[in-house]
């Protein structure tokens, strides 16, 4: 494990920054439990003449704890099951982005 491994570990132990959570894969898939960062990004994305509105959050999960979540799989939270719709991994390949409804 590396140094930048090392940080976002603590960073996800971290009672204030992350939170329990449970990866489920779509279909019959084994539960997976995990910690995430949770992040709002901001609502609007201003592209010249046309305005996007991003819905949902987004969660950070390390590659070391999900190897590679999928769209249509699920997070359950303490607030209840999110839909993933989007999944990006990050340019140092250690957390993935996921983007739930």
């Amino acid at each position: 494990m590396n140094a930048f491994a090392e940080a976002l570990a603590v960073l996800h132990a971290d009672p204030n920054l992350g939170e329990d959570a449970v990866y489920l894969p779509p279909g019959n898939g084994a539960p997976v439990p995990c910690r995430v960062l949770r992040r709002q990004p901001d609502p609007v994305l201003d592209l010249g003449q046309h305005h996007v509105r991003q819905a949902g959050w987004v969660f950070e999960i390390q590659v070391a704890e999900v190897a590679s979540p999928e769209k249509g799989g699920q997070l359950q939270l303490a607030a209840g099951a999110r839909e993933i719709f989007d999944v990006q991994l990050d340019e140092a390949m250690l957390s993935h982005r996921v983007s739930v409804r």
